[in-house]
């Protein structure tokens, strides 16, 4: 489990992309997106996918996000 936001831990600031912009030194996440995965894998950008389906979740993890997000407790049970 991970915690974030707490002033005690220590993390990367977390960037939200919209259209096609990323910035540098941060996790960028976006809703699970083909092409923005591509560029992101591209330029060495980490990146963290806002998952909102069973196949998202599994399609992220495979194609390298850092992190995989979501608020749908039965996705999130998948790994639990």
């Amino acid at each position: 489990m991970l915690f974030f936001g707490h002033k005690l831990i220590k993390t990367k600031f977390f960037f939200h992309v919209k259209e096609t912009y990323f910035q540098n030194n941060a996790i960028n996440y976006f809703f699970y997106n083909e092409n923005l995965i591509e560029k992101a894998k591209k330029n060495n950008y980490e990146f963290a996918i806002l998952a909102q389906k069973k196949d998202d979740f599994f399609l992220s993890n495979t194609l390298g996000a850092k992190y995989i997000i979501c608020k749908d407790e039965k996705i999130s049970q998948i790994w639990s």
